[in-house]
This record gives C-alpha cells, structure tokens and sequence, in this order.
C-alpha cells in the first residue's frame, strides 16, 4: 500500500471523527446505575453512547452524606467521582456576640470592646439627646434615639401610630415608624399590616365643608418566616405566603387606587403584593393580552384578576418582561401546590433545619441538609420533572442523583444502606 492511499485513509478516518455528533449534541437518557457495574465504588455516574438511537445514556447514582459527583473531566472520559463536599457556611459571631479580631465579625461591623458593633458609630450624644444601637433585621443594625418606642419584639418590626390634629379641619396624622428588636433567625420583616381611617383633604375646601375620605397607611410590619402569611395577607415577597403567590393590590383590596380623585399633595397609595392562591390560569380568551388569573384571597372565594390592568402590555422584545413571566406561568397552580407542601415540611422540621433552610426560596440552599425541603424545592422549580419522577419507584435512584447534582448537600440515605448498617441489621437478626 503506498503513501497517497494510506493518507487517504486517514483524512477519511479524521473526517468522520469530526462529523460525528459530540456528546453535547445527543439526547441524554438517565438510568439507576447497577450495583454490580465494574467501574469502581467511588462512580456516581458512567455515560455509553448509543450509536443506532444516537443518545448519551448515563447511569447514575447519588453519592454517600457529605459527598457530590464530580463532572467527568473531558468527554474522553465517561465518569463521574463522588467527593467530598469542599466548603461550609460556618457560623460566626453577629451584633453583640463575643469576637476577639475583626475578622470574626460580619463585613458590615467590626469588633469593639469584645463585641461586634456598628462599622460607623451612631451620632454623638447630646443634653437632649442620645442614640443606641439596634439591630432591626437579619444583618442590619441601625441608630435610633435611645428613648425609641420599643414594641412587642416578637411581634412588631416596624410599628406607627396615628391620631386626628386639633382645629379645622381634623385631619389624620401618622408618627413613626417605631422599630421592635431583631428576634433572630428565621425571622424576617414580612408581612404588612394597613389600617383604614376617616380623613378629610385640607386643600379641597369648598363652602364650609371638605372632601372626606378613607385613608390606608401601612400601621406596622410584623415578624415571620416563609409561608407564615395566609391568603390576604400584604407581604414585602412572596416567599413569606403560604401559597408562594402573591399579586399586586392597593390595601383596599382592589387594583384601582383609591386615593384618585384626591388631593395628592395631601394622599397617596402604595400598591402592594397581597398573598393568594391561584387556581386557574387562562391564555386564550381573545380579549386578553396577558393572562387571566383565577384566585382564591382571603374570604376563601374565587375571583378573577386581569393582569394586564397592573402589570400593563407586555414590552418589546417579549423577554425582556421576567416578572410578568413569572406571573403568566402556566405551571404557577401546580408550583403553589408545591410550595404549601415545602412550607408544611418546613412547619414539622427542627429548629435547626429552619434556621439553615429558610432562605431556601430566595435560591440561598447554604449547609440545608433536609431532604424532603430540597427534594420539594428542586421539583418547585423542575415541574416537568415532578410529575415525570413522582411515584416512579424504579427511577428513584435517577431523581436522587439529579437533585444532589443541584444540591450537594441533599442525600436519600434511608434508599441506600450502607454496608455497616446492613451488617449491623444482620447480627440483630442472629441474636
């Protein structure tokens, strides 16, 4: 055979390599991977090549506690290695905890006299008046006067108080906001409470009378978690509603603002998310140009809300709307149905899992270890997947492998014995 017919040879060779579909070109197949494969017990995944259905099919498996699986290298090497999981959220000290360096204190405080503190110290005291430091939320501490109202601090975050002026006309005014005391974690600043009032508009006299009114203004914040929020309920996020939905109102109730036709010099609403539970969404009336929500608020009734009216016509280009993505989802029923259960799970977990799960919804999974909680919240955002995998006793294994590639720190141990457990199981079994 000579030169030209063996080079030949292997441009044809080299042409078909490079014509061949890669690995990220093919179609993915996830199988439970066997316990008898012959590749060695640290593999969490192997992957063949199906030529003839032209498909990358994957066995796999989740990795032991404290482990993750490792991405193959290169696609020249089809596995996947369990190890150990490189980095913790570790505890350290918070506003007026012990420290001993700054280093031990969060970026915004330093340590002073043993303790964190204020990176800036509050305003100097005078003959009149002095000011404290007070921490009103997770991380954020503030000065305020130190003859502050304190509220109930279990309660309360933020509270204000209202009375009418003496003359004419009486007229309605707020003081405050006065600020309660952080109660720790998982508490946060959430739900909002607005409280109605008869008010008269000093600027639309007419006669010898002026134009009455009824005023909102927000009264106060109150102290909560996820999902602590029922359906009418206003929240600062949605994450704080049982439901995990909410939709914008004025605090009437309504999406018309009820301070139009009054002087706005004197009044002005807030429009605000209200907690609800969706349970019917529609696309396909010809009179929309965004989706129709049916819901249930806090009379436990149905009522329709046309998004269009609030959150206006959708921009140019149509991806460039998140939020309204967001809301005109069509799998936000099924979503909301998730989250009641992942908010159910949280009520009956420990105090410690609540503390290092319950910022969950905001995408923050940190040291959480609670299967069930990351199990729900992976199927909250991968519905296709909740009702492909649920109830699909043989492809447990597969689902597994897929949320701990999410979560590192999700593990289904209670599916996986280990060997020193089924040796233990054994000797009981003998005696």
């Amino acid at each position: 055979m000579n030169r030209n017919v063996l080079l030949f040879i292997c441009l044809v060779i080299i042409e078909q390599i490079l014509a061949s579909p890669s690995t990220d070109d093919r179609d993915e197949i996830y199988l439970p991977m066997k316990k008898d494969h012959k590749y060695g017990d640290d593999i969490c995944y192997y992957r063949e090549i199906n030529e003839k259905l032209d498909y990358a099919v994957y066995y796999v498996r989740p990795c032991e506690k404290g482990q993750y699986c490792k991405d193959e290298v290169s696609n020249n090497q089809p596995f996947g290695f369990c190890r150990d999981i490189e980095t913790n959220i570790t505890d350290f000290s918070s506003f007026g905890e012990a420290c001993s360096t700054n280093a031990e204190c969060p970026d915004n405080m330093i340590c002073s006299n043993g303790k964190c503190k204020r990176q800036t110290d509050c305003p100097a005291s005078t003959a009149s008046l002095s000011f404290t430091e007070v921490q009103t939320d997770y991380g954020v501490v503030t000065c305020r006067p130190s003859d502050y109202k304190q509220f109930d601090e279990n309660k309360y975050c933020e509270w204000s108080e209202g009375s009418y002026t003496n003359g004419n006309p009486k007229t309605y005014t707020v003081a405050g906001p006065y600020y309660g005391k952080f109660p720790g974690l998982p508490k946060e600043c959430g739900i909002i409470r607005f409280k109605s009032v008869s008010d008269v508009d000093p600027y639309t006299y007419s006669g010898s009378t002026y134009k009455s009114f009824t005023r909102y203004f927000e009264e106060g914040r109150e102290w909560c978690t996820i999902g602590e929020a029922k359906d009418g309920d206003f929240v600062s996020d949605s994450r704080f509603c049982k439901s995990g939905f909410s939709l914008l109102f004025y605090p009437n109730g309504d999406i018309v603002n009820p301070s139009l036709g009054i002087d706005s010099r004197t009044y002005t609403e807030t429009i605000q998310e209200m907690c609800v539970t969706p349970t019917q969404i529609d696309f396909n009336n010809p009179l929309l140009s965004e989706c129709l929500i049916t819901y249930k608020g806090g009379d436990g009734n149905e009522h329709k809300y046309n998004v269009n009216k609030v959150y206006g016509p959708r921009p140019s280009p149509p991806n460039s709307a998140p939020l309204l993505d967001a809301i005109c989802d069509k799998d936000i029923i099924i979503k909301s149905q998730i989250y009641s259960e992942f908010i159910d799970e949280f009520n009956n977990a420990t105090e410690e899992d609540k503390k290092d799960c319950y910022r969950i919804p905001q995408g923050i999974v940190g040291n959480c270890q609670n299967v069930k909680l990351l199990k729900l919240y992976y199927f909250y955002n991968n519905v296709e997947e909740y009702l492909f995998y649920k109830d699909r006793k043989d492809l447990e294994k597969v689902l597994h492998y897929k949320i701990q590639q999410k979560y590192h720190r999700y593990y289904e141990l209670s599916n996986y014995l280990n060997l020193n457990y089924l040796f233990f199981f054994l000797i009981l079994i003998l005696l």
